[in-house]
């Protein structure tokens, strides 16, 4: 498949933005904006919308060391995906990779969905919400087949089914809160392109109103439970 040069769009002039610093606290990434330190929505997620009860009975069945392995290895792959896939819209070459046979394969099935992205406003992006404190780094904002998105970048061993894949529609939609507070830009579209080790891909767009009050209602819930966090003090 012949490789897409991508094209870029700037921020939107007069939009004052100023990088957050990212800290590591605790064991937890953090974002600073100079006086004070915001949990990642992605932590957000970990402590609110995690099934622990099910977490539990999978380490019990598979062993401790076997879970952290598996943990591990699903980071490792997931870190190694997104970095191909944000250096092919870079336009970078990507066959520094090649080697990594198994996550290059991952990008090489998405590579027709990427292919579908155009006009990059951000990458990486880092950005926080003072109004409702909490932080987050989206992977991309672009058009998907010529429509704004916030646009996400999922790996795992096998097919997802839908249902368990409601955490990343909602991080996604605390993402395009960021988007339109911190740089005024509203996003109604989250694309989510996911790549499986068994050679599956699935993309799934949703809109963001479906999730923008339940993610509201649970930070809200979070800071409720966690008024007295030390580290965001």
């Amino acid at each position: 498949m012949v490789n897409k040069k991508f094209s870029s769009s700037p921020i939107p002039s007069g939009v004052e933005y100023k990088e957050p610093t990212v800290k590591n606290i605790d064991g937890n990434r953090m974002y600073s904006n100079g006086t004070k330190v915001f949990h990642s929505i992605s932590f957000i997620l970990k402590v609110m919308a995690t099934d622990k009860d099910s977490l539990d009975r999978w380490k019990k069945r598979v062993g401790e060391e076997v879970a952290k392995k598996t943990l591990h290895d699903a980071i490792a792959r997931g870190n190694l995906f997104h970095e191909i896939c944000e250096s092919y819209l870079k336009n970078e070459c990507t066959c520094q990779y090649e080697n990594n046979l198994l996550v290059y394969s991952m990008f090489q099935n998405v590579k027709s969905e990427l292919n579908k992205i155009d006009n990059i406003i951000a990458m990486e992006f880092p950005m926080i919400s003072e109004e409702l404190g909490f932080a987050g780094k989206l992977d991309v904002l672009a058009e998907y087949n010529g429509v704004l998105s916030i646009i996400d970048f999922k790996s795992s061993r096998t097919k997802k089914k839908e249902q368990y894949c409601y955490k990343w529609f909602l991080q996604e939609a605390a993402y395009s809160i960021l988007v339109e507070q911190v740089l005024g830009i509203p996003v109604g579209q989250l694309v989510t392109i996911s790549a499986a080790e068994d050679g599956t891909v699935e993309i799934f767009i949703k809109q963001r109103d479906e999730f923008v009050d339940q993610i509201k209602s649970m930070i809200d819930e979070f800071h409720r439970i966690h008024p007295e966090c030390k580290v965001c003090k």
